[in-house]
């Protein structure tokens, strides 16, 4: 089972650097037509995972954290307030983070890196009364290969502060950005307000790498 699941991993990543080659090669049209084709084949993986609507709002990558989280996001209609739930029914909230090459390679050399996480509904008390009952995680993405580099668990009481601090200064109309929160994400875990709870191994292992790695520049 374990050699039959890597070969088709291997699999993948050739037809990977096929599409590459071919997409380098291409004019406009091809282009369009190949991505027509693409996003088929990405909603058909959704469908298969049991996601009708796998492109609405980065729901791909709320199912890649769960995957990596070992949470469940739902197929269907949600019972719970939250973007997954735990084995032991508790609620998750995702927010999502892309970053350029220049964003990577700033957390990468300064180990640190200010984040920004948007809950889009909270200007009410009572909605923001419901952050309480969550855990809040924050996931960075690469904006060029959507890799997923790192997961952080931030504390909850910082979260609903922060967020009932922004209400109290909201003037319907004429102030904007007081429902986000922002966040230090501290490579080296020395953030008290966030804990890394993933990595990807290139971050894990920073002291045995070297910057060849890193995407190039190209925001």
């Amino acid at each position: 089972m374990a050699t039959s699941k890597s070969n088709k991993i291997h699999e993948i990543d050739n037809i990977k650097r096929e599409l590459f080659g071919i997409i380098n090669g291409s004019d406009k049209k091809s282009l369009m037509h190949l991505s027509g084709n693409l996003i088929q084949a990405v909603l058909l993986v959704g469908d298969s995972l049991g996601y009708k609507n796998y492109l609405d709002k980065y729901r791909f990558r709320e199912v890649m954290m769960a995957d990596t989280l070992n949470h469940l996001v739902p197929t269907k209609s949600r019972k719970f307030s939250g973007d997954a739930v735990s084995g032991n029914g508790v609620s998750n909230e995702y927010k999502t983070v892309t970053l350029s090459g220049t964003q990577v390679r700033k957390l990468f050399d300064n180990r640190s890196l200010t984040v920004s996480m948007v809950y889009n509904d909270a200007f009410t008390d009572s909605r923001i009364d419901e952050e309480r009952k969550k855990f809040h995680f924050v996931g960075l993405f690469h904006r060029d290969d959507n890799n997923q580099l790192g997961i952080g668990l931030v504390d909850t009481s910082y979260i609903v502060k922060t967020l009932t601090e922004g209400l109290k200064n909201w003037v319907p109309g004429k102030t904007t950005n007081l429902n986000t929160v922002k966040v230090e994400f501290n490579l080296d875990n020395q953030n008290p307000l966030l804990e890394i709870v993933y990595l990807d191994s290139k971050l894990k292992n920073w002291k045995n790498s070297t910057v060849g790695w890193l995407p190039e520049i190209n925001d």
